[in-house]
């Protein structure tokens, strides 16, 4: 009988991490996706279709609709309940569990208690910035096997009191991934959203950090106003306190002007085929640290939310201050700049992630 591996899904984000690795694993074990979250949320671009279009046989459906609408904490004992049914139901060999958000952390204690194994993915990063830096620690306290997404985190896990040989260290499954892939060209991603590109184009995800200073989150998006020659594409926030009052200030910024677009969901290969055609991105996001800079493109990091991460060198830190902002923007746009990220070094790449996370969980389930 085959063994059966249980993948839980939240976000967009976590989805794009584990995707491919589901669909490698499916054609040897009974893998099993519930999907939750944000993916049921008109707000968030609804994205459980773009699941059903994948390769991914089983899955299983929240009925929990518009997390957006329930109230944070009642949302978090709804998803208690909820995990407990499925994995009493599913009874899984093993639970797979991507990333540090805060209902990922309800789950792994659910399993935790029920004595199911757990294969935790990215434990050991430390985003000072942010609350999910402790769901992440909790997250792994509660696992058994711990892959990282490079040396220092892997150490970072070790420090938790890890034995060495439950610990892998294989870099980031996404960066693997897209770095087989081709991307879309010009034409089909201004057909795909119907948006213009101008002379120079930055993709900007901004969430809420630890302290949801409101009168931070104005001066991100008054400091992409008055860019010309300049297309913004904005991708929604995650589901964290704040959220509101940032999709507020996007939707204000967007009906402002005509060069900038809010794109509900892009999906993995389009996402970076449009960060290929641009100058950089923009905010806080973990994919402007550990991805982007595979792409040799920079990236601005607005605030706090990532402190603690390794750093490529593409990577510009700045604060909540407009004069910075737009003064880091002209430096995405410098030659010596670019230069000197022409053959940038990412710390979350490593050859093989994917085929080697892959023959790891087969040892594990042996």
């Amino acid at each position: 009988m085959k063994k059966k591996i249980l993948f839980i899904t939240s976000d967009r984000s976590d989805f794009n991490l584990q995707k491919d690795l589901i669909i490698e694993l499916q054609n040897i074990y009974n893998c099993y996706l519930f999907c939750t979250g944000t993916h049921f949320d008109k707000k968030f671009g609804f994205t459980i279709n773009n699941i059903k279009n994948t390769k991914i046989k089983n899955l299983i459906f929240s009925k929990i609709k518009n997390v957006n609408k329930i109230e944070y904490f009642k949302l978090h004992s709804i998803y208690l309940d909820e995990f407990n049914k499925i994995i009493h139901k599913i009874r899984p060999d093993l639970l797979i569990l991507f990333g540090d958000r805060s209902e990922i952390l309800i789950c792994s204690f659910v399993a935790y208690s029920k004595k199911i194994n757990i294969a935790h993915f990215y434990g050991g990063e430390v985003t000072k910035g942010s609350l999910d830096n402790r769901y992440r620690d909790g997250i792994s306290l509660f696992s058994n096997y711990h892959f990282t997404s490079n040396i220092n985190h892997k150490k970072n896990v070790k420090n938790l009191g890890f034995r060495n040989k439950n610990v892998f260290s294989y870099g980031s499954l996404l960066n693997d991934v897209f770095s087989k892939k081709n991307f879309y060209d010009k034409q089909k991603v201004k057909k795909k959203y119907n948006v213009k590109l101008s002379k120079y184009n930055y993709v900007l995800t901004f969430h809420p950090d630890k302290e949801n200073n409101i009168k931070n989150y104005k001066k991100v998006f008054e400091s992409i106003k008055g860019l010309k020659k300049t297309s913004i594409f904005i991708c929604r926030p995650n589901n964290d306190p704040g959220n509101k009052e940032i999709l507020k200030l996007i939707n204000r910024t967007k009906n402002d002007k005509k060069n900038i677009f809010l794109i509900k969901d892009f999906g993995t290969k389009y996402y970076f085929s449009l960060v290929k055609q641009s100058n950089g991105v923009i905010g806080n996001s973990s994919s402007g640290i550990s991805e982007i800079p595979s792409l040799n493109k920079p990236t601005i990091n607005i605030g706090d939310r990532q402190k603690g991460r390794p750093r490529s060198s593409s990577v510009i830190d700045v604060g909540y201050d407009i004069k910075k902002i737009k003064k880091a923007i002209i430096t995405t746009r410098s030659k010596k700049f670019l230069r000197k990220i022409k053959k940038n070094y990412n710390p979350y790449f490593k050859k093989n992630a994917l085929l080697n996370t892959k023959k790891e969980i087969i040892k594990i389930l042996k």
